[in-house]
């Protein structure tokens, strides 16, 4: 995909249910599956998305 397309990915991921989620050192987290890749998206403590960006190569 290309970067133009990160709303997109960010709305296919947000979309399908969360590998994994927990609670780092900056706060709640939940990771995703996508096209094979899997991408972390990082929550403020108010819910709102922080950020979001790939695991691994």
């Amino acid at each position: 995909m290309a970067k133009a397309d990160i709303p997109k990915l960010l709305d296919k991921a947000l979309k399908s249910k969360a590998i994994k989620r927990g609670v780092g050192k900056k706060g709640p987290y939940a990771s995703y599956k996508v096209n094979g890749k899997e991408y972390q998206v990082a929550y403020g403590d108010n819910g709102f998305i922080v950020s979001f960006y790939p695991v691994g190569k």
